[in-house]
């Protein structure tokens, strides 16, 4: 019986997963305003009776949406390398090369972050949201770039993802090097290398 109820559980978690991952593609091609129970079951070949089982109403499936794709984005920026053991120095250009690879690998989820991102102007519930994806996202800048800077950088870097995200002629080589020089002007002075003194802490010569 526990093993029937565990199949059960396993399979829901599945079809849930479909249903976010067929309500991104959907926005992702058609556009924020065709979010609807029966263009996901339609795309997704699901059932219209599964897909309102899951997420009743429609503020509840673009809810879901937005937290799912917004999951998505933070989960790839956190393992796209060993945050710790970044140095000063390396973040641009790092930053520039995770910034393609979100704009080429998770295109329909950043869609899909945007469009909700303008929705949660008039949705407190989407709002709460978004402030936080965007406190979360911001802070992978905290540690590299001059204090406070964060969120207006943050909100730079994005964007130059919508502009790559309009045009798909924009070679990805293009995205990174625009990310690393805008992340540069923000960025903290690299420390000295060993053994070489730093002019700002130079004793007067003489």
């Amino acid at each position: 019986m526990a093993g029937e109820t565990d199949g059960r559980r396993a399979r829901g978690r599945l079809r849930r997963e479909l249903i976010l991952r067929t309500a991104v593609d959907v926005i992702d091609r058609r556009g924020g305003g065709a979010l609807t129970h029966r263009a996901v079951a339609d795309s997704g070949g699901i059932s219209l009776a599964s897909v309102t089982y899951h997420f009743p109403s429609a503020r509840q499936l673009s809810a879901a949406t937005y937290e799912w794709a917004g999951l998505r984005l933070l989960d790839y920026m956190a393992n796209a390398a060993d945050w710790a053991s970044v140095t000063v120095g390396a973040f641009p250009e790092l930053a520039g090369q995770v910034a393609a690879g979100l704009a080429l690998q998770r295109r329909g989820e950043l869609i899909t972050v945007n469009h909700m991102s303008l929705a949660s102007a008039d949705d407190a519930n989407l709002h709460a949201m978004s402030q936080q994806f965007r406190g979360r996202s911001a802070g992978v800048f905290d540690a590299f770039v001059e204090p406070g800077s964060s969120p207006i950088l943050l909100a730079a870097v994005n964007g130059l993802l919508v502009y790559a995200l309009s045009d798909r002629t924009v070679p990805q080589e293009r995205i990174a090097a625009a990310v690393s020089a805008l992340v540069r002007k923000f960025a903290l002075p690299a420390p000295p290398a060993a053994g070489v003194q730093s002019s700002r802490n130079s004793p007067p010569s003489g």
